[in-house]
């Protein structure tokens, strides 16, 4: 545990004792950092755009702080502006939360910009990235001061174990926190010393079977490199995107604020979508994410991480859509019309 920690460090530009490994999701990582640094009396500012924006909000909520919502409509990205205008207004707040990509609906937002805006108003900022450790450069040496990870999303390891990393001042606020964190099993004050972190982060038996495949995860990154890793990930989700308009499908977003590792792709409004997963199924053995919220049967979420993030994979990705769109063109596919 101490080399991925030491690894998880490499990653984010920081040393070992400003990291954390929880026994839990990307969830847990969140609801953690964020149940150990705001609590009753605290005053946070989360962006939202959609599901997984409203849940950090709803943790945030959680501690006992008092939470403002900048929400923007799915589909959007927070704009460092509208953040600048919401925090004159509140005044001085303890925190700023954002997801880097919120994966219900495809968009990517500007965390430098969100995060440079919070440190001028004096907030720490924390940064929902699940979907994009170990597929985009991030780095706690700048405006982000807690970014939260995953195991099983661009690193290739398996869900259960999830990287935190914390900048010196987020590390600072953990060992000065002196109210009772109302989460037990996520509680980060207990472990942390002299603005260190000090003892592996498990109050309960740990995962121990999970530490191998993301020790390897990590290792394969940094032999790979991590700016090299986000260049591939951003390449090849680009070679997709263009590929899959140029077949006639169409994304939700705008290019300038699409998610490079996951891909939220419109379905055509007669599509019969449960006949269409089947083939893509058995003939290609692709599974496409469903849509969530306001997607839900309107559009599928393609993952562009970790190995699924190779050539190879994507040349079967855009081989099983061509043959998905000819045969919709030919007629098949289509939902019954409805008497």
């Amino acid at each position: 545990m101490r080399e991925i920690q030491a690894m998880v460090g490499q990653v984010l530009g920081v040393p070992a004792h400003q990291t954390a490994v929880v026994a839990g999701s990307g969830t847990l990582a969140t609801e953690a950092a964020l149940s150990s640094l705001l609590g009753p009396g605290d005053r946070a500012v989360v962006c939202v755009q959609g599901y997984f924006s409203q849940r950090l909000a709803d943790v945030a909520k959680a501690s006992g702080a008092c939470v403002h919502i900048l929400e923007v409509p799915p589909g959007q990205a927070s704009q460092p502006l509208a953040l600048q205008q919401l925090l004159d207004e509140l005044g001085p707040v303890d925190l700023v939360a954002a997801v880097h990509g919120e994966t219900a609906t495809g968009v990517a937002n500007d965390i430098l910009g969100l995060g440079q805006t919070a440190q001028a108003h004096g907030a720490l900022f924390v940064v929902d990235c699940v979907s994009t450790f170990g597929g985009y450069e991030l780095s706690l040496d700048g405006p982000l001061d807690v970014v939260c990870g995953a195991g099983q999303k661009c690193l290739g390891a398996y869900a259960g174990l999830s990287p935190l990393g914390f900048s010196k001042r987020a590390m600072m606020r953990l060992a000065s926190r002196t109210a009772t964190v109302h989460t037990w099993y996520g509680d980060l004050t207990a472990f942390v010393k002299d603005g260190q972190f000090v003892d592996y982060l498990f109050r309960v038996t740990g995962a121990t079977v999970l530490m191998a495949p993301l020790h390897e995860a990590l290792r394969r990154l940094l032999f790979e490199g991590v700016p090299a890793a986000a260049a591939r990930h951003a390449e090849q989700s680009l070679r997709l995107q263009n590929a899959l308009e140029a077949q006639g499908w169409r994304f939700h977003q705008d290019q300038a604020t699409r998610l490079n590792t996951l891909l939220v792709v419109q379905l055509p409004p007669d599509f019969d979508e449960s006949s269409a997963l089947r083939f893509l199924a058995n003939s290609y053995g692709l599974a496409p994410g469903k849509g969530m919220g306001s997607h839900e049967g309107k559009a599928w979420r393609i993952g562009v991480m970790a190995e699924h993030a190779q050539p190879a994979v994507i040349d079967r990705v855009i081989l099983a859509f061509a043959d998905l769109r000819q045969h919709w063109v030919a007629g098949n596919f289509r939902q019954a019309p409805t008497a």
